[in-house]
């Protein structure tokens, strides 16, 4: 999973039904943009630290940007 500030994550309600809780990335704490994330949650307007799982959460881009597929050369 990877976020830039300014992207959208959503969390999936726990079962079918049940709302998703939506945020926003506000700090990013590694280059690559792995986790843990510092989301605003939308709801309450709070702040967390998140280490999402894949499972439970979504990341939603809110700019186009390329994702970069090709292996680097050590």
């Amino acid at each position: 999973m990877h976020a830039v500030v300014g992207d959208q994550l959503v969390r999936r309600g726990p079962v079918s039904g049940v709302r998703e809780i939506v945020g926003t990335v506000v700090d990013v704490q590694h280059e690559d943009g792995s986790p843990p994330y510092v989301i605003r949650w939308y709801e309450d307007g709070h702040e967390s630290e998140v280490r999402p799982s894949p499972v439970r959460y979504r990341i939603c881009s809110t700019t186009h940007r390329r994702r970069r597929t090709d292996n680097v050369a050590n």
